[in-house]
């Protein structure tokens, strides 16, 4: 798969949960967030399988690099976001917690400096978005141990086997609504590793599909996740078969558009959607609560431009100050 379509496939995934959040009320959006995960999670187990196949590395370098580019630009947004919205907002210094709607910012004084680093590295959540970067740390470490399996069936067994019993833990200790995201999500990785694994069968939907079933094939995906929006929480017969469908065509769409030589330009601009997607995700709902205190309303216009400007910024920064720095 071309890595320049991918980064803006992940840029598209990144607003797809961000509209997910905006409009969570309603119930036709309630299952673009996790289609936009489960896509997520598949390019980047099937681009960490590749990779750790072409150029294997040593359980402490690529722990550290996989931390470096997971949790320092959380680090730095936390940091930014705590130290500035109390200010902004309150005119003192104080915790914001940050709501998953877009709607209410809570605000905690007097912690102390223990509870501050907490807040900080995301122990303590200020808002939703730490959950998918431990689940994504949690695939790396995974994906690793795997790869030191010398047979490819080996690894697709073992990721089957431990899905199944992730699943079955879902299954019996979760609460419906939970219960879908969290059986829904992971199944990106599966079929991640199964294609990098097995990538004639990329190969295969690349030459198969053409122009006029992609379309179909989208407009299936977008019209069963929208209807899977009004039945999460019903324990209907074919839902979870509808989940299942909806998984394996979106990704069969994904793989089918990550196909082609795309031009320099676009290529540029890819990458650098791509770069800002992780900060899109990690400050939307923060951004979304900022402008809500302050109009007392929600506005999907000035939190759009809000995340553009604040991603692209700190995205920037990140790229030239804190990577130097660190190296």
């Amino acid at each position: 798969m071309n890595k320049a379509i991918t980064d803006s496939i992940k840029f598209i995934c990144c607003i797809g949960i961000f509209i997910h959040h905006f409009y969570l009320h309603s119930p036709y959006v309630g299952f673009l967030g996790p289609t936009a995960c489960v896509i997520f999670f598949f390019l980047s187990a099937y681009g960490i399988s590749v990779s750790l196949e072409k150029k294997p590395m040593a359980l402490l370098p690529f722990i550290k690099k996989r931390l470096f580019k997971i949790y320092l630009p959380l680090l730095m947004i936390n940091t930014l976001f705590i130290l500035g919205t109390g200010l902004l907002c309150k005119g003192y210094f104080s915790i914001p917690i940050f709501n998953i709607f877009g709607d209410n910012i809570d605000f905690v004084q007097n912690v102390s400096t223990l509870d501050l680093f907490l807040y900080i590295v995301g122990i303590y959540k200020i808002d939703g978005v730490t959950w998918f970067l431990n689940v994504l740390f949690a695939m790396y470490l995974f994906l690793w141990f795997i790869h030191k399996m010398a047979n490819k069936t080996q690894r697709i067994i073992v990721t089957s086997i431990a899905y199944s019993i992730f699943v079955i833990g879902c299954i019996n200790i979760t609460p419906l609504p939970v219960k879908f995201g969290l059986i829904f999500d992971p199944l990106g990785i599966v079929i991640g590793v199964l294609f990098a694994e097995k990538k004639q069968l990329i190969e295969y939907i690349q030459s198969r599909i053409t122009t006029k079933l992609i379309i179909l094939i989208g407009i299936i995906v977008f019209t069963l996740v929208f209807l899977m929006g009004t039945m999460q929480n019903i324990e209907g017969r074919y839902t979870k078969l509808i989940l299942l469908i909806v998984a394996v065509l979106s990704i069969i769409f994904t793989t089918a558009l990550a196909t082609g030589k795309p031009t320099k330009k676009f290529s540029s601009i890819s990458t650098f959607l791509g770069g800002i997607s992780f900060f899109v995700y990690l400050t939307h709902e923060k951004i979304a609560n900022i402008v809500f205190y302050f109009r007392g309303s929600s506005s999907l216009v000035l939190t759009s431009i809000g995340i553009c400007i604040i991603s692209v910024v700190l995205y920037l920064f990140y790229q030239k100050i804190i990577i130097k720095i660190y190296g």
